[in-house]
């Protein structure tokens, strides 16, 4: 039969600005869930971007780099399908984008108020919420 394994992971640069997230132990108690909540950010769909963040809209001149606030480009056009609308990062194309949503709220929420976590897709088998649990994250 098929092994599998599942384990969590940060990306590097995201170890290298907090180490303590190395660790589990760097995530568990009530004194870090601001901070989780302000590190790990909600993924933007790309028709929501475009709507919701952008400056223009994602609309810019052919060749252009940056947006009106000097940022660099994160879409360089609007979703022109459904298909595309519903996407987190098309290569060359939409980058993708991380915000705070209200679930990231700790003021508004500052008992329940929580970070973003990737886990597995719907039907597959995941034990992150009794980890997390346990783990008191």
């Amino acid at each position: 039969g098929v092994i599998g394994e599942e384990s969590w992971f940060i990306p590097k640069f995201t170890a290298q600005a907090d180490q303590s997230l190395l660790s589990h132990f760097g995530m568990a108690g009530e004194e870090r869930r601001r901070d989780l909540a302000d590190r790990f950010l909600r993924p933007t769909r790309w028709k929501d971007y475009c709507e919701q963040e952008s400056p223009t809209k994602c609309i810019h001149p052919e060749g252009t780099t940056w947006d009106g606030d000097n940022h660099t480009i994160v879409a360089i056009r609007p979703p022109q399908t459904e298909q595309e609308e519903r996407q987190f990062f098309v290569q060359g194309v939409y980058t993708g984008y991380f915000r705070k949503t209200e679930e990231n709220d700790c003021d508004k929420w500052p008992t329940n108020c929580t970070g973003h976590f990737l886990d597995y897709p719907c039907g597959w088998s995941s034990y992150f919420i009794q980890q997390a649990h346990h783990l008191n994250i």
